[in-house]
């Protein structure tokens, strides 16, 4: 996928960068669901997604879902100001997991 990244930074914690959009985000759910079954924390970090959709949000809610399903801790930080945004406009402020960071 060219419109996005995934970097590992260190142990459970990743940065993500590019695009979430209708057009990858179904290759991103399948490319990013191994990280879920390998740590016990998982922190993503949200500083280098420079575009998203309405796609991105519900990718954000689906990783949520299966790290719930893991018993495992999620994170998100460092989440851009457009995506913030949307966030909010959308009520999800209250269930995503955001840190600051």
């Amino acid at each position: 996928m060219k419109d996005f990244q995934i970097k590992p930074l260190e142990e459970g914690h990743f940065l993500l960068s590019g695009a979430l959009t209708f057009d990858n985000v179904p290759a991103i759910w399948e490319e990013t669901r191994a990280l879920f079954s390998s740590h016990k924390r998982l922190t993503l970090d949200l500083g280098g997604i420079r575009h998203t959709t309405s796609a991105g949000l519900a990718l954000l809610i689906e990783w949520l879902r299966l790290a719930r399903s893991h018993n495992q801790t999620l994170a998100y930080v460092n989440v851009p100001g457009q995506m913030r945004a949307l966030i909010e406009v959308s009520d999800l402020d209250r269930i995503l997991p955001i840190e600051n960071g």
